[in-house]
C-alpha cells in the first residue's frame, strides 16, 4: 500500500511540475588536475596532495597534457596554455 502512495505522490509531482533526473559523474582525474591549476595551484606537491594521488602518478598526467600542448612544466610548476 504504501509504494503505491509514493508512487501516487511521484505522479502528480511530475505531472504538475517538471522533476528532471538527477544524475551524477565522477570528475576524470585529468579534469580534478586542470580545475586545481585554475584555482591557482601550481606545484606537483600542492596538486598531488589536494587530489590525494603521488607526485609520480601527477607527473604522469601533466606530461601527458603537456605533449597534448594543453600544459606547459617549467622548474616544477604547472601553467594551462590554450584550451585544456
Amino acid at each position: 500500500m504504501q509504494g503505491s502512495i509514493l508512487q501516487i505522490i511521484q505522479d502528480i509531482l511530475c505531472t504538475y511540475f517538471y522533476v528532471a533526473p538527477l544524475s551524477y559523474k565522477k570528475a576524470e582525474n585529468v579534469d580534478v588536475f586542470r580545475q586545481h591549476l585554475e584555482d591557482g595551484l601550481n606545484s606537483a606537491t600542492e596538486i598531488a596532495e589536494e587530489m590525494g594521488v603521488t607526485k609520480g602518478y601527477l607527473s604522469k598526467l601533466a606530461k601527458r597534457a603537456a605533449n597534448e600542448g594543453r600544459l606547459s612544466i617549467s622548474k616544477g610548476k604547472y601553467k594551462l596554455e590554450g584550451s585544456y
